[in-house]
């Protein structure tokens, strides 16, 4: 680890213990742990090309859910908590997959749970595709700072959404490291079901033998073509949730 990754550290720290009255020394191994997780993603304070793509497309569904008026979604923000899936609103759950383009245009699935519809009403997998370095883009915090801006009058979610951050390693003291810009492409919805004899193309636990887990697999977007929704369907369907 770098000197200015372990002075970020040192001055977060003071920081946190210096604005708590009540049990302080609680509140500096809670953002221990924190940091014992952001460091999990980042050993040198910046996560991987391939997080910040992920992440970016995360973002971009946050971004458009407040600016739908959804102010829960950081709350039904679930990946950073270590659970299965990205999004859970209701009884609904929403899978974000992102990749740059390319000539093949696939998905990386991470392990055998994250397209697992059972226990569901609905299961969306909601694909961004990005490209990557364009001058009209905008980097991750960029997009970051656009949705504090929608967050302003909510200083409590404020606080969850740069918790959730730290967790899968990013922090606002090393933004200026990160210089690449994305613009978003492709924003394409499915609905994770199958349709008779139809299977959608996944891998889920009840396909498994005893003792094999966290199997990554990739999926070519076109076979799925047939279990295309549109935004519209996606959105009813948040929305009854929401009531």
């Amino acid at each position: 680890y770098s000197f200015e990754v372990f002075f970020v550290v040192v001055d977060d720290l003071i920081s946190i213990a210096s604005k708590e009255e009540i049990a302080p020394s609680l509140v500096v191994i809670n953002r221990l742990l924190m940091w014992e997780d952001f460091f999990k993603h980042s050993d040198n304070g910046v996560i991987s090309n391939e997080l910040q793509v992920g992440l970016f497309g995360e973002l971009l569904f946050i971004e458009e859910q407040l600016e739908k008026g959804n102010s829960k979604i950081i709350s039904q923000c679930k990946g950073p908590d270590k659970e299965v899936k990205d999004f859970v609103i209701g009884n609904t759950a929403i899978e974000v997959k992102t990749s740059i383009i390319t000539s093949t245009n696939r998905i990386k699935i991470s392990d055998e749970n994250q397209l697992d519809s059972s226990g569901l009403t609905i299961l969306f997998l909601n694909v961004r595709l990005l490209i990557q370095d364009q001058m009209d883009g905008r980097s991750l915090p960029e997009l970051i700072n656009s949705i504090e801006d929608l967050l302003n009058d909510d200083p409590i979610s404020i606080s969850t959404f740069k918790e959730k951050l730290m967790h899968v390693g990013y922090v606002d003291s090393m933004s200026s490291k990160y210089e690449r810009k994305y613009e978003a492409s492709d924003n394409l919805w499915y609905n994770v079901e199958d349709k008779g004899d139809n299977l959608f193309p996944r891998i889920v636990p009840s396909d498994l033998n005893k003792g094999v887990k966290f199997v990554q697999y990739q999926i070519e977007l076109s076979t799925m073509a047939q279990f295309a929704i549109n935004t519209f369907e996606v959105e009813k369907a948040l929305e009854k949730e929401c009531i």
